[in-house]
């Protein structure tokens, strides 16, 4: 009976066979392990390539899409230029107001208050607030609110307080709120300004111009 404490005693070919057995065995313990690393450089590999397959398709479309998205920006600039008309620049803001006040005026409305205050500066725009106060009817007014919502400005309004007199008119009370485009120097200081600097203004609803 062969036994490993004699394995120098062996008889040749045993010993030979046995040393080809053990130089299979590593073979295969060898291949194994490469085989291993391969599939594992594989999978990698195949992970790799479907992440560059779906960036390929995002991709393509996302080009699909360009022709519509430059469309979008196009539509985009100029509704922004329509909506910069509905902002008059400094000089035009005396129109705006007479406007203001021929609205009342049309509608048989008597302005006991018209009080325009300090500019605010709001980036992107300066808002005006107007103070005033109002006697008449309350058809008249409710025709006014509705003509300053038609006006190619915008107008918003404020702080409305309606009372009624002796003589059964209507008191209103409100501040009306125009918006400019800023000047040079406007500019310059809201640009100045830093942008975490409390929160950001509300912007007034904007309405399309009357046609």
């Amino acid at each position: 009976m062969l036994s490993l404490k004699t394995a120098s005693l062996w008889p040749l070919p045993v010993r030979l066979a046995c040393a080809a057995l053990a130089a299979t065995l590593a073979a295969v313990l060898l291949y194994a392990a490469w085989l291993a690393g391969l599939m594992a450089a594989v999978q990698v590999a195949q992970g790799e390539g479907d992440r560059l397959r779906a960036a390929y398709l995002s991709a393509q479309a996302g080009a699909k899409l360009l022709p519509q998205w430059r469309a979008q920006q196009r539509q985009a600039g100029a509704e922004l230029a329509l909506l910069e008309q509905q902002l008059p620049d400094p000089q035009a803001m005396a129109a705006l107001l007479t406007d203001i006040d021929a609205a009342g005026q049309s509608r048989g409305l008597q302005f006991s208050l018209f009080k325009p205050g300090a500019a605010r500066p709001q980036a992107p725009y300066v808002a005006l607030p107007i103070a005033v106060q109002l006697r008449g009817g309350y058809h008249a007014m409710g025709a006014l609110l509705a003509d300053l919502a038609h006006l190619p400005r915008i107008v918003t309004v404020h702080e409305l307080a309606l009372n009624i007199g002796k003589d059964r008119l209507l008191t209103l009370d409100a501040v009306l709120q125009a918006y400019r485009l800023p000047d040079a120097g406007e500019r310059a200081a809201q640009a100045a300004l830093p942008s975490a600097a409390g929160a950001p203004a509300a912007v007034p609803a904007w309405r399309p111009l009357a046609a």
